[in-house]
């Protein structure tokens, strides 16, 4: 099926000047593959920043006057807008829960279609509150929703309960980089352990039991036990907000602690390296690099991810008693080519985002 003639389609996603590193690697790996599929398929594309005062900067009135312009700005002329990519739906985040509206709102006054491309969705904390409400308006009136791993795919259903608009999976947008950056693994003996704060970790899904002090001795006996092998630990911070928790652990040992600035820094750094992984999108982008990994089992997300098998990755959960476990995992993981497996995902997405833009 050929696209029809001008057809004109915003991608809306965290465009803005201050995402975090996540949100960057999604980023690049989505501009960049639109550019190229936007060439193939002879069909235009604008883009604009979830949350809209982000295109020009920190929340401020002017920037959110000049956010809010500039995305109906980009809706104008268009046929569709598609909400593509991150953990976009957390039903008790009032922020993401008021911007996923606006694009609802300007879908219904420029009276385009709304759809939602590789999004993660969350299970809310607690009860259903106006959030969650507008959270289900909007997005039971896409007509086409993908998302990017089982977890998300129950969370949708149970937030839209009976309104159940046709709901497919898919997977996260930032393996669309493919194997740009896939090189085969030789270790250099670095291990890259890639924290997730506290705070970050408990704030909206109830997978760790451990209290703060609990949470923190992990850390510092799995680095103890990575230690003791030999081996050459580091703290990697793919978030900004992980920072102190990562000096936290690391000052006893005076461990180098890096936050790379740009998603080639990240890559950069990943080479060689194998990782034990928190946050989601520094676990994605170790794979990509081709290193060996574990996952630290924090939200439903990361234990998705794993549950993949073409990744070939496993998840353990935050246990004193699991802390030899992980080093076995980390030892015994072949370093046999995973290049295969993320172009079996980079392919699935291809072929969905392809569908979706031919709608």
């Amino acid at each position: 099926m050929k696209l029809e003639k001008n057809k004109k389609i915003l991608f809306v996603r965290h465009f803005g000047v201050i995402s975090n590193l996540g949100d960057k690697l999604i980023s690049k790996a989505t501009e960049e593959y639109l550019l190229r599929l936007s060439e193939k398929e002879d069909f235009e594309y604008k883009t604009a920043a979830f949350v809209p005062y982000t295109k020009f900067g920190k929340f401020n009135l002017s920037n959110m006057i000049k956010g809010f312009f500039y995305s109906l700005k980009q809706a104008c002329g268009v046929n569709r807008i598609v909400i593509i990519g991150g953990n976009l739906v957390i039903p008790n985040n009032t922020k993401f829960s008021l911007c996923f509206f606006f694009y609802f709102l300007i879908s219904k006054v420029f009276k385009v279609k709304l759809s939602a491309f590789g999004i993660g969705v969350s299970e809310s904390k607690g009860k259903d509150t106006w959030r969650t409400r507008l959270y289900q308006i909007a997005i039971s009136s896409c007509d086409y929703i993908s998302v990017r791993d089982e977890h998300s795919l129950f969370a949708t259903r149970k937030l839209l309960g009976k309104n159940k608009p046709s709901i497919s999976l898919t997977h996260d947008c930032a393996f669309l980089f493919n194997d740009s950056y896939y090189e085969k693994h030789v270790s250099s003996g670095a291990v890259a352990i890639i924290p997730v704060n506290y705070f970050s970790a408990t704030c909206n899904e109830n997978v760790i039991t451990l209290t703060e002090k609990e949470y923190q001795e992990f850390h510092i006996e799995l680095i103890k036990a990575v230690l003791a092998t030999g081996k050459r630990p580091f703290v990697l911070c793919t978030d900004k907000t992980d920072e102190q928790f990562a000096q936290l652990i690391a000052k006893s040992f005076d461990l180098q602690v890096i936050t790379p600035e740009t998603v080639d820094e990240l890559f950069s750094l990943l080479k060689g390296v194998d990782v034990i992984g928190a946050r989601m999108h520094g676990i994605i982008a170790s794979l990509l690099t081709g290193c060996k990994v574990v996952g630290l089992n924090w939200q439903y997300k990361v234990k998705s991810l794993s549950q993949k098998e073409q990744l070939g990755f496993s998840c353990i959960n935050y246990e004193m008693q699991n802390i030899q476990q992980i080093l076995i995992q980390l030892n015994t993981l072949k370093s046999k080519s995973i290049g295969n497996g993320i172009k079996d995902t980079y392919q699935h997405l291809n072929e969905d985002l392809e569908k979706l833009v031919k709608l």
